[in-house]
């Protein structure tokens, strides 16, 4: 891990939880005006991203969690606490690390 986090801990983007929760809020507002376009453009269809749509491979992650304002506030600052105190007690490459394979698996 120390090898990795000195070969290529330069990628690594600090604050990535802020990132991820601006995609998220993204994806609810997409949700709240057109219901239909995530499930026509942005989900991961195996079919579909074969035929060429590879964008679908990254834009599957901005599905929101609710769209119930209130829970969407919760779930939002719950994600905020745990992804900063990870990536301060990890640091930014390890954090990176971690949320990108639990993506990849």
């Amino acid at each position: 891990m120390n090898r990795l986090e000195r070969r290529f801990g330069r990628f690594a983007i600090p604050n990535l939880i802020r990132y991820i929760i601006v995609l998220y809020v993204i994806g609810t507002v997409i949700d709240i005006v057109n219901p239909s376009f995530y499930y026509q453009w942005l989900m991961l269809d195996i079919g579909r991203v074969l035929d060429g749509q590879i964008w679908r491979l990254i834009t599957f992650i901005i599905y929101p969690m609710d769209s119930n304002p209130i829970f969407l506030f919760f779930e939002l600052y719950l994600y905020y606490m745990i992804g900063t105190s990870l990536e301060n007690a990890w640091g930014s490459f390890r954090f990176n690390l971690y949320y990108v394979s639990g993506i990849l698996f």
